[in-house]
Order: C-alpha cells, then sequence, then structure tokens
C-alpha cells in the first residue's frame, strides 16, 4: 500500500453504482464495475500521486438494456425454454445484477436507470490507521 508524502493512503469508496461502469481518475482508467448491489474499494494513492492538475474522477456508464442483450447474444450463452423468463419490458434481466424492478415488471414503469445509487467517498487514512470495510457481530448472552 502507497503512502503520499504527508504518509496518507487515498482510497475511493462507492457503495453501489448502477451498473456497468467505467472509471477513471487523473484521466487514467482504473476499474470497471457490473453489479449494483456490491460495494467497490479502489486504492488510488499510485494515480493520485501521479495526478499533475487538479484530480478528476470520471464515471461512465452503460445502457444496461444494450449490454445485457449483448450478453444474451455471445456465442455459447446459456438459454432457457420460452416462458421460463418472465415477460417484462426489457429483456434478458437474468444476465445483470441490478435492482429488478428496474426492467418494468408487475405493475411499475420500466426506466432501467444508470449511475450512482447510493454516496461514494474518498477516504483518506493516515499510515497507523485502520478502516473497517464490513463487519458481522453476533450479539447474544451466554448460555442462551
Amino acid at each position: 500500500m502507497g503512502y503520499t508524502s504527508n504518509g496518507t493512503t487515498t482510497w475511493l469508496l462507492f457503495n453501489e453504482l448502477d451498473t456497468f461502469s467505467s472509471i477513471s481518475f487523473c484521466g487514467q482508467h482504473f476499474a470497471s464495475t457490473n453489479n449494483q448491489f456490491r460495494k467497490y474499494y479502489f486504492d488510488v494513492y499510485g494515480i493520485l500521486s501521479s495526478c499533475s492538475g487538479t484530480p478528476k474522477l470520471t464515471i461512465n456508464f452503460g445502457s444496461a438494456v444494450n449490454i445485457t442483450n449483448e450478453i444474451a447474444n455471445q456465442s455459447g450463452q446459456e438459454t432457457w425454454p420460452f416462458g421460463v423468463e418472465q415477460v417484462y419490458e426489457f429483456f434478458n434481466r437474468q444476465f445483470i445484477r441490478k435492482e429488478q424492478s428496474d426492467f418494468g415488471w408487475d405493475w411499475g414503469p420500466a426506466f432501467a436507470p444508470a449511475g450512482v445509487w447510493l454516496p461514494a467517498y474518498v477516504i483518506q487514512l493516515p499510515s497507523s490507521g485502520i478502516y473497517i470495510r464490513n463487519t458481522l457481530l453476533d450479539i447474544h448472552r451466554k448460555g442462551s
């Protein structure tokens, strides 16, 4: 893990990105995403330390509808018999980890949005600092 001149590391944290994205920082592509329900953590120290000028973050989102259609049309892709997939406004939703209601199920409209779904953060930690990404606690009384 690298450190800046003041002894800190720099991370980008995205709680959820909806859905297919390409991410660049300081003009350098460093990540792609394909799952709305994941948290993504990226160590950008190396990019930031070589960045000239003002750091700029760019996130380009692809069309979920177009990309899932491309995935479905790939050679050797799994298929299902007619009627197994429920009919929605947008097809091929089984090839994507995205909010399923975005595809127009039940009575809801079909929008298939894209973008930053939950807050994103820049995290800078001192060399002796600890950031706990996820925790799971099981609290119970002994003997119960």
